[in-house]
């Protein structure tokens, strides 16, 4: 046997040698074919052969050792026996694993060689591509001939010897038998296992019902565990699962014992008159309830059910109940009475070898007691880590080795990982809401209240090891610190959702109140410490974005806001908003959004609540500038007064606003710091003022299209301006004192809300304007008028014109008055001039009325060619009237006629000048506007210091083209080629002054030129204008 299993090593190493030289595939392929038809192919076939007939046909040679020998003759002396050449099975199974380990051996190097061939394809694919796949084909080629060879054998060795098959199927049949008997031996230990368990979980039940020994029924409920753990496979005997249910069932049997026991571990002794605190106390052995034995008590030390319940692995969830309910007990005690006095303590116990905690915590009341909500809630917050210290010694005082100094040992983090988002709840809903307050003021600063407490509180939780330090989130379960921002937040939430509803209905209500009544406005001037307000960028902001939306009005209605007005021209209006009355409606909404904005910028108030509340005071501006013109459209339109408060309202809207948002652009950038909502600089509210100033611009030009119609409509029921006979002249008198007695009680209704200011007398001139381009229309439209009707209608045209003039002054009987009131009427009237001649040429002669026709037909020829049509006064390109003074400073250095030289250059025409040395009262009624400036005394003192020359220039566009020729105020940031580029240094010695604006022009004219200027007609101005 030995010399036929060191030949099989042999043959089986020769083949695997054979495989390696097979496998080479180093010079493409070549090896493999070499080792198919070489020496070491044939001579291992050759040598599997010679074993094969060696071994069951031939005798052993001479030089192999006994034993082989014995074994070759038994072999041999079987075959004669049997009469057949008969061999035995061993060495048939020999053979067979010799060829086997030939066929595995050339898997594996068939795999390793197609694991080469990749790689080479991979390194040189172009150069051993056909090498590498002709070897893989020829050593598969290979594989399929040593398997082809196995089969070949086999079958050769069963057609020799027909007994060969009956001794294998005997051999089998054995091995057969063997293996049912180990399986029935396998199943009889699964049943001895199985019935030992069935016994335990058995014994359990009978302990339990019969002696109630909760400690041995543990035990033994351990051993049937332990016993289950050890079946496996047991599914052919009886399902493994209908055994766990069992031991499920015990264990929830005593579980449940467990759990009643435990809930009463704790005594809780509320207060009572003899004693002024309450007490919670550790006892050292509870009941264990027996259903089966009612009558018997059975009692179970502390210690041991706490040893039973870690052994069941239940004390998480039973500490995390019982500490709920602990919690909540103490909790509403710290609720009712903040100021008491928490004291815990504890004893070491030792019973049956196990140690314990056993605790009593004492909550003492105190007399004196806790005023402010911070205060309370300080308090209720501090003793939390007393209790969760009482709670961690005394359920987790149990240690197989602690130390004795040791007395707080850190819960486990499952634990707390179960018990957190209750307890979080539990002081949410127990300590933090009842204090919540009800009024807005402590409701908003309720969430500082709770963050100050709160970071204290969870310091002192990382002492007791309650909660990780460095809020380590990756490896410690959410502390109650998070549960409390998120309170926070809500309540943060809740209260500008509160503050939200509260102040919209109240602006609500001021907004639909139907009252208009009136309180006076002062001058107000910007104040603004933060940043510079200049009215340049505002100007820009302001023709940028509100160009395009100016409403377009009817042609010929010359309103006071004019088609195509950017709103640029009221800018003065930011910086200086005029005297004037607007309603109480608008002053009371304002004062809200001034008080939303305090609350804003206060310090205690997040950066969140800021951003709300700012948003807040915008949604109450667009809801005004929504709702007001509906709900008050019919009052609007009726009652003029109504809508030249509306118009003010809106002004004085738009100038708060700017003035708002530059205010509280600062205190408020601190609370949007780092905020996504709304940044710093979106604070503002620009387009809302330009919103306002747009609302109030259309409201009054549709009230001045109104008034328009209702005066032609009166003055068109004098059927022509016709004075036939004395009735006819008395009913054209009399509709015309009925037209000025209308606009004298229009300009009496908006006198009180406007003042005297410009814009008042603007609205007069717009008023007159109407009503004297409408009688010249009248009058010019008539074919024929006799001489005694021109005269009764050249005196019905000065009462007119009288009548008109005493609405600038609200005056009739005063000549300096009516002069005063004529001289606006010619500067601001642009019909004035057409009306005048019209009223002239009533009287004059026939020849003179030919004359100064001048070939045309009828008064439209008497009118000069820039005439025609009257000045439109609020026009870009209009004829207006410019105020130029020459400084001290350019008087002594005879800059007078250099300066005078530029403006004729330009085209422009001198209609009024003169030298003066104007006194005090005078320069400062010059410079009104500058009065409450630094620099007002040293610019009087300076402008009396010598004589000034002060001229009105006219022409086209003259106030634009004259700021630009004067250059800029700084000299040295004027261009080259203007007056004070050229002539000027320094700003406090600019050479002259000039009107800003034509408003202004036409207040300085009549404060410097009180007799009047100069009208006169030039040769040039055919040659100037087209």
């Amino acid at each position: 046997m030995v010399l036929q299993q060191e030949t099989a090593e042999s043959v089986i190493a020769a083949i695997l040698a054979n495989a390696d030289a097979v496998c080479s595939v180093d010079d493409g392929g070549n090896g493999l074919n070499a080792g198919l038809n070489g020496t070491n192919h044939r001579d291992a076939i050759a040598q599997l052969q010679m074993l094969l007939q060696r071994v069951y046909i031939d005798p052993p040679a001479k030089d192999t050792d006994a034993e082989t020998i014995d074994n070759a003759s038994a072999v041999k002396q079987m075959s004669k026996s049997n009469q057949s050449s008969t061999v035995d099975t061993f060495a048939v199974n020999v053979g067979a694993e010799a060829l086997d380990a030939c066929v595995q051996a050339l898997d594996r190097r068939l795999a390793d060689t197609r694991n080469l061939i990749h790689d080479c394809l991979s390194a040189h694919a172009a150069q051993h591509q056909q090498g590498l796949n002709r070897a893989n084909t020829d050593l598969e080629v290979t594989l399929a001939k040593m398997k082809s060879l196995r089969t070949s054998v086999f079958d050769m060795l069963l057609a020799e010897n027909p007994t060969l098959a009956s001794k294998r199927a005997e051999l089998a049949a054995r091995k057969e038998e063997i293996r049912a008997a180990e399986i029935q031996s396998r199943l009889h230990v699964i049943n001895l296992k199985v019935n030992a368990f069935k016994e335990s979980v058995e014994a359990c039940s009978i302990i339990l019902s019969e002696f109630g020994d909760i400690e041995d029924a543990v035990d033994t409920l351990r051993d049937a565990i332990s016993k289950l753990n050890d079946i496996d496979d047991c599914d052919e005997v009886v399902p493994k699962a209908n055994l766990e249910a069992m031991y499920e069932e015990i264990r929830s049997l005593i579980v449940n014992r467990l759990e009643d026991a435990f809930s009463n571990v704790l005594v809780i002794q509320p207060m009572s008159k003899e004693n002024n605190a309450v007490t919670v106390t550790t006892k050292s052995s509870v009941r264990i309830s027996n259903p089966h034995t009612p009558s018997t008590p059975i009692f179970i030390q502390t210690p041991t059910m706490i040893r039973l319940i870690k052994s069941l692995n239940i004390h998480n969830s039973l500490y995390a109940s019982l500490s709920r309910s602990l919690l909540k007990t103490v909790l509403q005690m710290v609720i009712m009475h903040p100021e008491s006095v928490i004291e815990s303590t504890h004893a070491s116990q030792t019973l049956n070898g196990d140690s314990v905690q056993v605790g009593t915590l004492k909550i003492h009341q105190r007399v004196s007691g806790t005023t402010t909500a911070h205060e309370k809630l300080t308090e209720a917050l501090s003793k939390l880590p007393i209790i969760f210290e009482f709670l961690s010694s005394t359920f987790f005082g149990l240690q197989e080795q602690h130390s004795s100094d040791d007395l707080n040992p850190t819960p486990p983090a499952e634990l707390i990982q179960n018990l957190w988002p209750s307890l979080a709840s539990d002081l949410i809903d127990n300590l933090l809401n009842p204090c919540i307050p009800t009024t807005s003021a402590a409701l908003q600063t309720f969430p500082k209240l709770v963050t100050a407490p709160c970071v204290n509180f969870e310091a002192q939780m990382a002492n007791i090891k309650w909660i990780p330090r460095n809020n380590d989130q990756t490896n410690a379960p959410p502390t109650v610190w998070q549960h409390l921002s998120g309170f926070c937040s809500s309540v943060e939430t809740h209260y500008c959702n509160v503050r939200w509803e509260t102040c919209m209905q109240k602006a609500r209500e001021i907004i639909l109140h139907d009252g208009f009544d009136i309180v006076p406005v002062g001058e107000g001037a910007l104040e603004n410490s933060n940043e510079p307000f200049r009215i340049e960028s505002l100007s820009k902001y302001i023709k940028l974005n509100d160009s395009a939306s100016r409403s377009q009005d009817s042609p010929g209605l010359n309103p006071i806001y004019p088609a195509g007005a950017t709103g640029a021209e009221g800018l003065q209006w930011l910086t200086h908003f005029p005297p004037c009355s607007i309603s109480v409606r608008a002053m009371n909404l304002l004062q809200v959004i001034r008080d939303i904005l305090n609350e804003a910028s206060d310090e205690c108030v997040s950066a969140y609540c800021a951003s709300r509340l700012y948003l807040l005071t915008r949604d109450i501006l667009t809801l005004d500038l929504g709702l007001t013109p509906v709900k008050h459209h019919t009052r609007l339109q009726t009652f003029p007064q109504s809508a030249l408060i509306y118009h003010n309202d809106c002004l004085y809207m738009a100038h708060s606003l700017m003035t708002l948002g530059v205010q509280y652009r600062h205190g408020l950038s601190t609370r949007f710091a780092n905020e996504s909502m709304l940044k710093a600089e979106e604070v503002g509210y620009i387009d809302l003022s330009v919103m306002y100033r747009q609302a109030g611009m259309d409201m009054f030009n549709l009230q001045l299209r109104i008034q328009k119609t209702n005066l032609l409509e009166l003055l068109a029921g004098a059927n022509g301006l016709g004075m036939g006979d004395s009735e006819r002249s008395a009913h054209v008198q009399k509709v015309l004192a009925q037209v000025i007695h209308s606009v004298k009680k229009l300009c009496s209704l908006w006198a009180p809300p406007l003042a005297p200011t410009m814009f008042h007398l603007r609205l007069s001139a717009s008023l007159v304007g109407w009503i004297l381009d409408a009688v010249v229309e009248e009058v010019t439209s008539a074919i024929d008028i006799g001489d005694e009707e021109s005269r009764k209608l050249h005196e019905s045209l000065t009462n007119l014109e009288i009548a008109c003039a005493s609405v600038f002054v609200h005056s009739n009987g005063n000549e300096d008055a009516i002069l005063e009131g004529r001289q606006r009427l010619s500067s601001m009237v642009p019909c004035y001039t057409k009306f005048k001649k019209t009223k002239e040429m009533m009287v004059m002669s026939f020849a003179g009325i030919m004359e100064m026709f001048r070939g045309g037909r009828g008064p439209e020829g008497m009118l000069f060619e820039h005439e025609r049509g009257g000045l439109v006064e609020f026009s870009n390109d209009v004829l207006s009237r410019l105020y130029i003074m020459v400084k001290p400073d350019g008087v002594q250095r005879g800059l007078v006629g250099e300066i005078i030289k530029r403006f004729e250059s330009k085209g422009f025409k001198l209609i009024a000048l003169k030298l003066t040395a104007p006194g005090k009262a005078h320069l400062e009624k010059h410079y009104a506007d500058l009065k409450e400036k630094k620099f007002f005394p040293g610019l009087i003192e300076y402008m009396t210091s010598g004589p000034v020359v002060a001229m009105v220039w006219a022409g086209k566009n003259v106030v634009k083209s004259g700021r630009v020729l004067l250059g800029e105020t700084n000299p040295l940031t004027s261009a080259p080629g203007t007056i004070r580029g050229d002539f000027a240094i320094d700003i406090g010695r600019n050479i002259c002054h000039g009107s800003d604006a034509v408003e202004s022009a036409e207040h300085e004219i009549a404060l410097w030129f009180p007799e009047g200027v100069a009208q006169y007609d030039r040769a040039v101005d055919a040659w100037i204008y087209e």
